[in-house]
Parts: C-alpha cells; structure tokens; sequence
C-alpha cells in the first residue's frame, strides 16, 4: 500500500509485493489449490501473449496466527517459476488467544483507538504518574473491548486492524490491474510506517511530485525536487508511460467510495521494474 498510495505503483526498491487475504480465502487455496503448478499459456494481446508458469504454495500452518520465532510469518507464496520473483500472501483472522500470546496489547494496537496515542500519553504524563497511568488503561480496555467483540483482526506477524479499517474495500488500480484497497488505508498506513507519507525522500531515492515518480538520486539532481528538469532518457521513458495512469491514480483517491472499474480501463505493462533488472542482472552474472 505504501507504494499505491503515492502513485499506484509498486515502490521501486521493493523485492516483493504482499497480499492480504481473509481466513476463508487461505483456507480455499490450501483445500483446493495448494502445490498447484499454473502454466499461463496467453494470446489475448502482443502486450501479454507468451507461457508463463506459476507455483502455489500455502504453509502448512497457515491455520495458525502465532508469531513463534518470527522466522517466517507469511502463510503462503504465488512463486514465478522461472525467475523465482513471488507474492507473499497473508491471512488475516480474528482469534480468541491473541492478546493472550501477544502477552501485552503494545503500542501500534493502542493506535488503532487512538491515532496520536504517543502525543496523548506524554501530554498525561506529563501532569502525573497516576494520569498516564489513567490513559495507558483507557486505551488498553478499549482494545480489549474489540479484542472481546472479535473486531480485531491480526495476521501471524502481530499486525493488528480494527474490523472497521477492513470491512470497507474500494475498487484500485494496482500497476495497471484491478484491485482493491482499505478506504481507510491512509490511517493503516500512517499507523504502520510513521512519517512516511509526510516524507518524499529514501535511501537513494526522491519522489518527484512533477513526474509522479520515484526516482533514484543518480538519475536525476536530488535538489530538483519535483524532477520537473531531469534528462535522464530512462526517467523520461518511465514519465511518459506511466503520466496518465499516474494521474488518473490520483483522481481516484479523491472520491474512492464513487468508483467504478472495468477491465478496459486496465493499462499495459507500464515499465520496466527496477527490482527486477537488477534481478534478472544479478542472476545473469551469476548463472552466464
């Protein structure tokens, strides 16, 4: 989501792309799609047209929503055969003994009830111990509260949402494709990775608000902000393919509820994924 909501676009450093899905829909493709090999023999355009193959793998403890170690939290995997490149897939579900193994309700649940919990806290603490005190249990009985009115869900690696971030889904575009997204993804979001939709640079990277692109900072001048003056050829390619998706993308986050999708408002492959180059590269230098 973090990468949809600037553009509609996957981040470009990202390595993989992460689906959420309900209990119900892991439980279906483990009954009856687990360790499927799904060949994608397609003709329908130039821009598609070619054999891909696919494998499906769904763990065998996708039932369980304890963390353990945290060596691997994701419930399964849509895998590329050919380049090994996957979508990780992950369930979410209510269940009775969250809190329970969790061992504490911690901040980032506490800020489902309130989104500045942090700034609230410190205001309370800073009257007294006994307010603070006051505060943190407010809040701590409210989450227990939805934990109790199973309006909590959590996938495996402890990310917690309230059922009423969740049980409104718009229709999107992801990287062209019809999907679908929280309406209120934006709180999601800025509850998960503080400051980062405030922010327009990362590692190696400036998000040029003229381009409506992340671009990397050797490509183009990074004290030109909104990329209105970079000359790199590849940055300019990627500009002009993606311009009207990306500014169609922004057109539909101002009125989300009131949007309406067919799959011949879907765009062609757009661009070339950065991750995937230096991949494809990576894999070519090793296996000549």
């Amino acid at each position: 989501m973090l990468g949809w909501v600037r553009n509609g676009l996957t981040l470009p450093w990202d390595e993989d792309i992460d689906v959420i899905v309900t209990m119900e829909s892991m439980l279906t493709l483990a009954k009856n799609h687990n360790n499927t090999l799904i060949v994608d023999a397609s003709v329908s355009d130039h821009y598609a047209s070619g054999l891909g193959s696919f494998y499906l793998n769904i763990g065998p403890s996708f039932y369980s929503r304890n963390r353990g170690e945290g060596a691997n939290a994701i419930d399964g995997r849509f895998i590329d055969t050919k380049t090994g490149m996957y979508i990780d897939l992950t369930a979410v579900a209510w269940t009775p003994d969250f809190l329970t193994n969790s061992y504490h309700v911690d901040s980032s649940q506490m800020e489902i009830i309130d989104a500045k919990y942090g700034k609230h806290r410190e205001e309370a603490a800073a009257k007294s111990k006994e307010e603070e005190t006051k505060f943190i249990k407010e809040i701590e009985d409210k989450v227990y509260d939805l934990q109790n009115k199973k309006q909590l869900y959590h996938c495996r690696n402890n990310n917690a949402y309230s059922l009423h971030e969740l049980e409104t889904m718009v229709p999107t575009f992801f990287e062209g494709v019809r999907t679908h997204m929280p309406l209120l993804a934006e709180s999601i979001l800025r509850r998960k990775y503080p400051g980062a939709l405030d922010r327009f640079t990362e590692p190696g990277h400036t998000f040029k608000r003229f381009l409506r692109l992340w671009v990397k900072d050797k490509d183009c001048p990074s004290d030109d902000n909104d990329g209105e003056y970079c000359q790199d050829e590849e940055v300019k390619e990627e500009y002009l393919k993606t311009r009207a998706y990306t500014k169609r993308h922004l057109q539909l986050l101002k009125n989300p509820e009131d949007v309406e999708l067919s799959k011949d408002m879907e765009t062609v492959p757009m661009r070339f994924d950065e991750y995937l180059v230096e991949y494809a590269r990576t894999l070519n230098a090793r296996f000549p």
